[in-house]
């Protein structure tokens, strides 16, 4: 029987996020992403659940053998871009150098050519980056993780779909959320996912599964660290994005594990 439901991770750094991204944002930042990314694939393994690892090329680049673990174990490698630059802050052309270059990165290590992509911190919607479907379809990409379908002060687009969809001939797969008499709420993923208790983060994927639709479960390495290093220089919303909760997702995603099998998206949707 076909797993319900999907997990995906973004494979980043600890020092990656899109708090007042410069250029010179994560230059000379020692790494900290194989102890965490280990510690999941530890538990995606005990458990008998498959994911889809989005790897941010420049990490793909520096830990190849952990790229090769990853789909060793059986896991989707796609990409998360190479430099982690917001897609809304690049021009056509410098987000096609950033794609090109994650996807040589990519193809070297595991051999093919990754078919899913999905925007640091997703960081597209429909106006600002018009573009950004066409030019994943020209470079053979076949599917987008990108776009959530919920306004947020950093990110997304309340009018999008909240399921796949096309844009173009690409699919789109956001992450998941709920309406509350036509409000949306995202849950599955992330800050959500650390902030809403176990009980609700279950009756809300029973919810979604009702529909015949799969949850897109994401988390990041950091968030099953909480001895990482930490951020600097955030102020207190962001601090309080970046790390509430933080010691208690692992469970969560343990907890989450017992009562539900995942799948890749490029197995779930044969891609």
């Amino acid at each position: 029987m076909r797993p319900k439901n999907i997990f995906t991770v973004d494979l980043e750094d600890w020092y990656h996020a899109n708090y007042r991204q410069t250029e010179n944002s994560f230059s000379g930042q020692a790494s900290a992403v194989e102890v965490p990314t280990l510690k999941l694939l530890d538990l995606l393994r005990k458990s008998d659940n498959k994911a889809t690892f989005f790897c941010l090329g420049s990490v793909a680049q520096g830990h190849p053998d952990l790229i090769r673990e990853i789909l060793r174990q059986g896991h989707e490698i796609a990409s998360h871009g190479f430099s982690h630059r917001l897609v809304y802050l690049q021009t056509i052309e410098e987000f096609k150098e950033d794609l090109k270059k994650s996807t040589t990165v990519l193809q070297s290590i595991i051999g093919e050519r990754p078919v899913g992509y999905r925007a640091p911190s997703w960081s597209v919607d429909r106006k600002r980056t018009e573009w950004f479907w066409k030019v994943l379809e020209d470079h053979g990409y076949r599917y987008s993780s990108s776009l959530f379908p919920l306004r947020t002060f950093l990110y997304g687009d309340s009018s999008a779909p909240r399921f796949k969809h096309k844009i173009g001939s690409l699919l789109e797969i956001p992450p998941s959320t709920i309406a509350f008499f036509g409000q949306r709420m995202a849950f599955s993923g992330g800050f959500y996912l650390r902030l809403i208790p176990t009980p609700f983060l279950k009756l809300a994927t029973r919810f979604i599964n009702s529909r015949r639709e799969p949850v897109v479960f994401y988390i990041h390495p950091r968030e099953v660290d909480p001895n990482g290093p930490e951020i600097g220089g955030l102020n207190y919303r962001e601090r309080f994005i970046h790390y509430y909760n933080v010691k208690n997702t692992y469970s969560k995603i343990e907890k989450i594990f017992e009562s539900y099998k995942t799948c890749s998206i490029r197995d779930y949707f044969q891609l």
